[in-house]
């Protein structure tokens, strides 16, 4: 419900980025313990390094 209402209502997101912030969400909570590489996810997840830090 976070994802799909609040967030793009709070933060003005556009709808077609939540199917990659759940992809997101998905490497980080198996990659553990997680060391944050913002090049490796980006590629990781199809989207480039400045979408990825806003």
């Amino acid at each position: 419900m976070i994802l799909e209402i609040e967030l793009p209502q709070l933060k003005h997101l556009n709808l077609a980025y939540l199917p990659k912030i759940k992809q997101l969400l998905y490497i980080i909570a198996v990659s553990a313990p997680f060391t944050p590489n913002i090049s490796k996810l980006s590629e990781r997840i199809g989207i480039n390094r400045e979408t990825l830090l806003s």
